[in-house]
């Protein structure tokens, strides 16, 4: 794989607030579109192999076909309904998982996908671009 191809330019837009306070900005990486192809197909491919195998439980919405975070608030709002109709508490928590994908280990990813019936060229292609990618 070229090695152009694996190359962001990584440019910080200011969100709000202090603009001398770094975390008031977001990083946004411009990609070369063939790359926006390849990881588009490979995406679609290990989402596929990933519903196939039931491999997320119906509570994850997110980024998945068929599923919407609208469907989860439907469901909430049903649950607010009830408790008031019951006149019962309700408890909800919501837990943000903050940069959760770092703390995994890539060996578990790759074996995951492995399982899950990913062909083994396709888990190599993605293990180069978490090898070599970089971004300026």
């Amino acid at each position: 794989m070229p090695p152009e191809l694996l190359h962001a330019k990584t440019i910080l837009l200011y969100k709000k607030g202090n603009r001398l306070d770094i975390g008031n900005y977001r990083p946004i990486s411009l990609l070369p579109v063939l790359y926006k192809i390849l990881t588009r197909v490979i995406t679609d491919r290990v989402s596929t192999a990933a519903e196939n195998a039931h491999a997320l439980p119906p509570e994850q919405a997110g980024f998945r076909r068929t599923y919407s975070t609208v469907d989860h608030i439907h469901s909430l709002n049903q649950l607010f309904e009830k408790s008031r109709e019951f006149n019962m508490p309700l408890y909800v928590v919501f837990i943000d998982f903050k940069k959760a994908f770092d703390s995994i280990e890539l060996q578990s990813i790759w074996e995951a996908l492995q399982t899950y019936g990913i062909d083994a060229g396709e888990i190599e292609i993605i293990k180069m671009i978490y090898a070599n990618a970089t971004s300026m």
